[in-house]
């Protein structure tokens, strides 16, 4: 039935000259929304996600330009270029590699990425996540109670030090999909949530 669904909403994307989202989606199909968001997340290759929470083909990708108006204002407050990145934590494991956690805004739909240079694991927040728009930032905030501070910047390191050791490949490119669909799945919460 997804894949019947993911045919018909291909077809529908593909004969508008918009993004839509998936309340748009659902409604000009006449099926409910969660179907649609779930035909459209089986298909991360067919499906495109745009600024705004819309879709668009993959093939289709378009410049936000097109995207007219949000419901959801857009977390990042100025284009994304380069930033100076703000280091917020360094540890050196007992392996020798050192693992360092900063903050810099990455123009892409992830929590956060990791980064390999050699001896050094990068863990890198991404500041320009809509979630930090009205959510403190790990290992930046005091504010947050310790344990739950501690625990989700060690769920975070730990991942971090997994995904470096996955060599290069199908597996390792899963787990890079993994992250962006988390950071996806976030915004679509916080949106619903409100």
């Amino acid at each position: 039935m997804a894949e019947a669904l993911g045919a018909r909403i291909a077809e529908l994307l593909a004969s508008t000259d918009e993004a839509l989202s998936t309340a748009e989606i659902a409604d000009r199909l006449g099926v409910p929304p969660r179907e649609v968001d779930h035909a459209i997340w089986a298909r991360p290759n067919q499906f495109a996600w745009q600024p705004g929470h819309r879709w668009a083909l993959s093939a289709q990708r378009r410049a936000a330009s097109v995207y007219t108006g949000a419901d959801t204002e857009d977390a990042r407050a100025a284009p994304l270029g380069h930033r100076k990145s703000i280091e917020l934590r360094a540890i050196t494991l007992t392996s020798g590699v050192t693992l360092r956690v900063i903050q810099r805004p990455i123009d892409s739909s992830a929590l956060f990425t990791t980064e390999s240079r050699g001896s050094e694991l990068l863990l890198v927040m991404n500041s320009s996540h809509p979630i930090f728009a009205s959510h403190p930032m790990p290992f930046a905030a005091a504010e947050v109670p310790k344990g739950y501070k501690q625990l989700l910047e060690l769920l975070l390191e730990a991942w971090a030090l997994y995904e470096d050791g996955v060599p290069a490949g199908g597996e390792h490119r899963r787990l890079e999909e993994t992250r962006m669909m988390w950071g996806r799945r976030m915004v679509q919460l916080l949106s619903e949530g409100e």
